[in-house]
């Protein structure tokens, strides 16, 4: 449990697309020619509808060593830019902890009584998640309101039977999108380390249409290299609640470290 509640961070803080064409625009029926814009802006409507949420579920870790599952509680405020999310056992015993926003993060090991502190900088953030992630890399994959914007350097835009598929890169990290072809949604992204190979990749399913927005309600995350996945399922999602709050108390004697 101890070692599920370590990796399952890896999520937040550790817990968010075959080819026909390769040019930058897609041609589906011979007649409608779809540009990078045609495609993404679906994407982004869809993204800034969603302010904030609250989601409560069940994850399940698989890996070589061991598997297991717990229930969590994950909370996105986009007044503040914050995340949050509580990981509880059995009976409901709260394991961890942690709050984010893009200046710094806290993350509370209850059952070892320990919290780090420090910037939420893509070192730190990292160094918690044993993988390469950004703040806003991790919030994106969290409620899968991506964004495409100029920061995403379009390579090829190809397309199947069900998906335009987008390869680019964004700050030099090389990425890959599939997006379902009639509603416009991510169903897979990917991740790509220097060396080419998947650092990491995530799918989307079982999205629901919810007050005009959608939203996935399974999220799988997979560390090929590592043989090891997280999925996420939603058993309940509250889109753009009023009122929400974070609820993050410290045991007097946990231990504290700080970091830079």
């Amino acid at each position: 449990m101890q070692r599920f509640f370590n990796i399952f961070v890896l999520i937040f803080t550790g817990m968010l697309v075959s080819s026909c064409t390769v040019s930058n625009a897609v041609n589906k029926n011979n007649s409608d020619t779809l540009t990078f814009a045609d495609i993404t802006n679906n994407i982004n409507i869809n993204s800034a509808k969603i302010k904030s949420f609250e989601g409560d579920g069940s994850i399940d870790f698989d890996s070589p060593e061991n598997s297991n599952s717990a229930s969590i509680n994950i909370r996105r405020d986009a007044l503040h830019d914050s995340i949050y999310a509580r990981i509880s056992g059995v009976f409901g015993i709260t394991g961890a902890m942690v709050t984010l926003n893009p200046e710094n993060f806290i993350f509370y090991n209850v059952q070892s009584s320990y919290v780090v502190k420090g910037e939420s900088s893509r070192k730190n953030i990292s160094t918690i998640l044993k993988i390469n992630l950004s703040y806003e890399e991790l919030r994106n994959i969290i409620c899968a309101a991506f964004v495409f914007d100029s920061a995403f350097k379009t390579d090829n835009i190809n397309s199947n039977d069900v998906s335009y598929i987008l390869t680019g890169n964004k700050a030099g990290i090389s990425q890959k999108y599939y997006i379902d072809s009639k509603y416009k949604y991510v169903t897979k992204f990917i991740s790509y380390d220097k060396s080419g190979s998947i650092a990491y990749e995530i799918e989307y399913n079982d999205y629901r249409l919810t007050e005009g927005i959608y939203f996935p309600m399974d999220v799988l995350f997979n560390v090929p290299s590592k043989k090891e996945s997280i999925k996420l399922s939603y058993s309940s999602v509250n889109l753009n609640p009023e009122g929400l709050k974070f609820y993050f108390k410290i045991a007097n004697n946990a231990e504290v470290y700080n970091w830079k």
